[in-house]
């Protein structure tokens, strides 16, 4: 809600959010307009989240005008904001490890097409070329479920890499704090205090 009214500022349009689990559902709220922007909080193409999302407004059998917004992670304003966030963070660089953590998807959604793994990465290359010089910069994957393989290096195992260095961890696949996402990662750091990590 918070992020709909900010964006009231920007725009003439009505900013109204939905949700796909928890109201609002998109189905109570888009018939009121005959024609709408849509716009999927995902940066990245996968068929679990942006084509998701498509399944959803289908699903309200929608007559008005749509646009859909693309994702967008190639955008330069976009990827600014990145780096500005993680810039103000870190005074010297050079000292610290970059570990930008994305949720994963199982590999097999990958063999069959989703494009999600090919845009994450494509997204870390395009952050590489735009940040300071920090010791390293890697991507890993975090919120795998049961014995099937997900795509790796998972968020743990790259962690071990680093230990008695600086890391920094930058949640790269939503718009806004996932809650999923920030809890594992609050588990994570209490894993590794519990190691004398640091």
């Amino acid at each position: 809600m918070a992020l709909a009214n900010k964006m009231k500022n920007y725009t003439d349009y009505d900013v109204l959010y939905a949700m796909r689990y928890t109201k609002p559902f998109l189905n109570e709220i888009i018939h009121k307009y005959d024609e709408v922007i849509f716009l999927p909080l995902y940066p990245h193409y996968s068929f679990t989240t942006f084509e998701s999302s498509l399944d959803d407004l289908k699903s309200t059998n929608y007559k008005g005008k749509v646009s859909i917004v693309n994702p967008f992670f190639e955008k330069k304003e976009f990827n600014e904001i990145i780096k500005e966030n993680i810039s103000k963070e870190i005074d010297n660089p050079k000292e610290w490890n970059l570990i930008f953590s994305a949720h994963g998807i199982p590999q097999k959604l990958v063999e069959k097409g989703d494009k999600y793994y090919a845009h994450v990465s494509k997204h870390v290359e395009i952050l590489k070329e735009i940040l300071p010089e920090f010791k390293s910069i890697s991507l890993a994957f975090q919120s795998r479920f049961g014995p099937t393989k997900w795509l790796e290096p998972y968020l743990d195992d790259e962690l071990q890499k680093y230990k008695n260095q600086k890391v920094v961890i930058y949640p790269l696949s939503f718009m806004i704090d996932n809650s999923e996402t920030d809890l594992e990662l609050k588990i994570e750091k209490k894993y590794m205090d519990l190691l004398d990590w640091k």
